[in-house]
């Protein structure tokens, strides 16, 4: 009920860290009793950043990703981590969105191919297409300043980086 609730009232829009954290775990709820707790999430984040505003359902899709294409559900390691901090790169402030997993891992041409928005069909009806909508609505809102890395080892794992301009997500917080 409450994964409803925040699906009609604050997807299209921007959320607190916590609402969007609190959506992630409701879905994982759901998940773990669809692959029977064969997989664990953790959290990791920075205590200045749950007060920040970001777009709504920025990043269910990637955990979803990982649980359809990224992880060994046949492993009993399975593994995914979502970190939240601020970040200085290059002068500029970055509020620092990654989420990671322990899974499969992708070639060096895939990962070219998500940032690019050609998303690979991985299985019957599925594809990554979620990564690639999660990028083009992050350079909607965010423009040139924001950024996504994809790091991917074939049998290591993904990590996917969104990096969101510190100056533009407090503005868009503060209105």
């Amino acid at each position: 009920v409450r994964l409803l609730r925040f699906t009609i009232k604050r997807a299209a829009g921007m959320v607190f860290i916590k609402e969007e954290i609190e959506y992630i775990e409701n879905y994982i709820a759901i998940e773990k009793m669809r692959y029977e707790e064969r997989f664990q999430i953790f959290y990791e984040l920075s205590e200045n950043v749950s007060d920040c505003q970001i777009p709504g359902f920025l990043l269910q899709p990637l955990v979803e990703n990982s649980l359809l294409h990224g992880l060994d559900m046949t492993k009993s390691d399975a593994k995914i981590w979502i970190r939240i901090k601020t970040e200085e790169k290059d002068g500029t402030g970055y509020l620092l969105l990654e989420e990671e997993d322990n899974g499969v891992g992708m070639t060096e041409e895939m990962c070219r191919k998500l940032l690019k928005n050609e998303p690979e069909i991985k299985k019957k009806g599925f594809s990554s297409i979620g990564i690639s909508i999660v990028n083009r609505r992050l350079e909607e809102i965010y423009g040139t300043g924001y950024h996504m890395d994809v790091v991917s080892r074939p049998d290591m794992g993904t990590k996917i980086s969104l990096w969101l301009p510190m100056d533009i997500v407090m503005e868009v917080s503060e209105l």
